[in-house]
């Protein structure tokens, strides 16, 4: 998840959990990954509550959602809970383009049917391949995997503890350390497909010009940028090769004095937004009534 939050300079964040077993766990591995990661990530705050719909948690779930100042959330819960969760975000303002939730794929629950109303459009979840494979081979793993820890666990202890009950449209994929997603920008938009307007997010266009704007090609073992530089990319002409993939575009990765103002006006007004440097690489000119370049593709007179 950190490599798609990567892939779209998504670096602030807060992380929402329930009680559900193994919260504490996950909590301190995000916390450590923040602590060592060469890339800068803010995690604003941690925010755990009971996610149970009875009714009791209510007034409580709805002030905490209420705090959080970023668009991006980490959330540990159950399928369950996940509904309840987004009902009470819901309440809280915390729906729509504007907010990007990551959720386990716990949370997901079957890919294979419709997720609930309650879920937000264009939510995202981490799914491994074994995942996707049919309810019959994933309980046929899994009582593999029990039976062998049970085998084992009786040849250690000498006997086999009591058993406890307790016990949707792929966006990317990851292979051998690279992260390849199908979109450039996330997209955004509303109930059946429809654009929908975001205050919070905006499209950048921009040029090299150094040492204002820097480019520079991504990290050729992970596939993406170091830390002082942000993801941009340059629309292609024609079809480039990218990753062993065929993508009508090129990632790249920019730096320089203009991007470090960039990302201080982000982080202290609260928006995101997706970088790309213009077509032509020119400042604009104006031809037969139409300006082209810069000038032309952020006043929209010119084509991109």
């Amino acid at each position: 998840m950190f490599k798609v939050m990567e892939e779209y300079n998504w670096d602030s964040f807060v992380v929402v959990t329930s009680l559900y077993p193994g919260y504490e766990t996950y909590v301190e591995y995000i916390e450590s990954l923040v602590d060592t990661s060469y890339f800068p990530r803010d995690l604003q705050d941690v925010l755990t509550f009971d996610m149970s719909a009875d009714g009791t948690n209510d007034l409580r779930a709805r002030r905490l959602l209420q705090q959080v100042d970023t668009q991006v959330l980490l959330v540990y819960c159950s399928h369950d809970e996940a509904q309840y969760l987004f009902a009470m975000a819901a309440d809280a303002g915390l729906m729509g383009p504007g907010y990007i939730w990551i959720i386990p794929s716990i949370a997901v629950g079957n890919p294979d049917v419709p997720p609930p109303e309650s879920f937000p459009v264009g939510i995202i979840s981490i799914i491994t391949d074994r995942w996707r494979m049919s309810l019959r081979k994933r309980v046929r793993d899994g009582v593999a995997i029990v039976v062998k820890g049970a085998q084992s666990f009786q040849k250690k202890r000498g006997y086999v503890p009591e058993g406890h009950s307790d016990c949707q449209h792929p966006v990317g994929n990851y292979e051998m350390g690279v992260l390849q997603m199908r979109y450039p920008v996330w997209p955004r938009y509303g109930t059946y497909l429809e654009p929908v307007s975001d205050n919070r997010h905006l499209t950048v266009a921009t040029l090299e010009e150094r040492p204002f704007v820097i480019v520079e090609s991504v990290d050729p073992v992970t596939g993406t940028c170091v830390s002082n530089t942000v993801p941009c990319r340059r629309q292609s002409n024609k079809t480039e090769t990218i990753v062993g993939h065929t993508e009508p575009y090129t990632k790249l990765c920019c730096k320089g004095f203009c991007i470090d103002i960039l990302k201080k006006l982000s982080r202290n007004i609260k928006f995101s937004y997706d970088l790309y440097l213009v077509t032509n690489g020119k400042h604009g000119k104006l031809v037969r009534g139409i300006w082209n370049g810069m000038i032309g593709e952020v006043s929209g007179t010119g084509t991109t």
